[in-house]
């Protein structure tokens, strides 16, 4: 039964419908602050539009979204913003013609932070994100590791209890995505947000989450915890083929 506690970002039971083909059908998916979540499955199995279901981006032809217990289908990205669901995107989306401190802060400021503390808080978050020497720099200019890691410094700084994370890693080498891993797993621990990370690098989002769901054809596949998720014969045929994840990818 899907849990509509306080502290929880659900979905129930959403079906998606794009001129008559079906993007998800009869997902449900409960995310608790504090815990990382990894959304996987094939291409075009729907994982974005749920990304976007639970943001406001894309309102569900059925089904409810649920913040806190109350439902807020119907409200739209601004307002679930200023409500606690942020969320990066597949491109980085920065401003490229404003600085990164302004970039950060325009992410407070979006939700109502006032000029100074906005400010205040985009400089804490890069420092967090090793970003704090290039303040002044234009975003434009940043390499694509740089834009990645700003995306998700401006979303945080909307002091979200629930952060939706769409392919953070992409473009990234190993040793940024191991370094992008530790400093998730820090918002986590520091902020006590709830993580919900989209993600193809399967090295990553099992050594990241603590929970795993699985998406094929608009449905769900799988869910559970990364060992049972590995391990699953249904999973492995539709997402990794006949080669299970090697045992490394626990991390």
């Amino acid at each position: 039964m899907l849990t509509t506690e306080a502290t929880t970002l659900a979905v129930d039971g959403v079906g998606v419908q794009f001129e008559g083909v079906i993007a998800l059908e009869g997902v449900s998916l409960c995310l608790q602050r504090g815990e990382i979540v990894g959304l996987i499955g094939p291409n075009g199995a729907g994982k974005t539009t749920l990304m976007n279901v639970f943001s406001g981006f894309q309102r569900p032809r059925s089904g409810r979204v649920l913040l806190r217990g109350g439902d807020v289908t119907r409200i739209g990205p601004a307002r679930l913003a200023r409500q606690g669901v942020a969320r990066t995107f597949q491109g980085a989306r920065v401003f490229p013609r404003l600085t990164v401190l302004e970039n950060v802060t325009v992410g407070a400021l979006g939700v109502g932070v006032g000029p100074r503390a906005a400010r205040r808080e985009a400089w804490r978050l890069l420092d967090l994100f090793g970003l704090a020497e290039r303040a002044d720099q234009l975003a434009g200019g940043l390499p694509h590791g740089g834009e990645r890691l700003l995306g998700i410094a401006r979303a945080l700084a909307s002091r979200p209890d629930f952060l939706l994370l769409d392919e953070p890693a992409a473009g990234m080498n190993a040793s940024e995505g191991e370094e992008l891993v530790r400093r998730i797993v820090q918002i986590r621990d520091q902020t006590g947000c709830g993580v919900l990370v989209v993600e193809h690098d399967m090295h990553l989002i099992m050594a990241l989450s603590e929970r795993i769901h699985v998406l094929d054809y608009g449905k769900t596949l799988a869910e559970g915890d990364r060992d049972v998720v590995r391990a699953d014969p249904a999973v492995i045929r539709a997402y990794f083929g006949d080669e299970e994840v090697p045992d490394r990818a626990a991390g």
